[in-house]
C-alpha cells in the first residue's frame, strides 16, 4: 500500500489529500504507536512537497527523454529520405545524359511518322514509329 500511495503522489493525484490526511488531528502521539500515528505538522508537508517535486522533475526528464529519442529517429528517417533522394535525382541526370548521347549518335532517329487509324478505335489512339529512312 505504500508503494501505491507514493505512485499515487508522484503522479499527482490528490497528493495535497494525503497529505491533509498525514495532518490529522484525531491520531496516537505515542512513540511506540502502531496504528493512527501522528506525524510531525512539519515534516509532512516537506516531505510531500519534496517529493513530489522531485518526482515530477523524474517524469518530466522520462517524457524530455522520450520525445528527443522520437525526435533523433525522425531526423534520421530524413535524412536517409534525402539520401535517397539525392541518390534518385543523380540516376536520372546520368540517364538523361546517356539518353542525349544517343541521341547525338543517331542511335534513335529523331522523324516519326503515324500509322493510320483504324476505324474501330478511338480518335485519340494514335499508333507512332521511328522511320530507319
Amino acid at each position: 500500500m505504500a508503494f501505491l500511495t507514493l505512485f499515487r503522489v508522484a503522479t499527482g493525484d490528490n497528493w495535497n489529500g494525503i497529505m491533509k490526511d498525514t495532518l490529522r488531528e484525531d491520531c496516537d502521539s505515542q512513540p511506540d504507536c502502531y496504528q493512527n500515528c501522528c506525524v510531525s505538522p512539519i515534516v509532512a508537508p516537506l516531505f510531500f512537497v519534496v517529493f513530489v517535486l522531485m518526482a515530477q522533475f523524474v517524469l518530466v526528464n522520462v517524457v524530455v527523454a522520450v520525445l528527443m529519442k522520437h525526435l533523433e529517429e525522425s531526423h534520421k528517417q530524413q535524412e536517409d529520405d534525402l539520401d535517397i533522394e539525392a541518390e534518385l535525382e543523380a540516376e536520372l541526370a546520368a540517364q538523361e545524359v546517356i539518353i542525349a548521347k544517343m541521341e547525338e549518335d543517331s542511335i534513335f532517329p529523331t522523324t516519326r511518322s503515324h500509322i493510320p487509324k483504324v476505324l474501330s478505335l478511338p480518335d485519340n489512339f494514335v499508333y507512332t514509329y521511328f522511320d530507319d529512312t
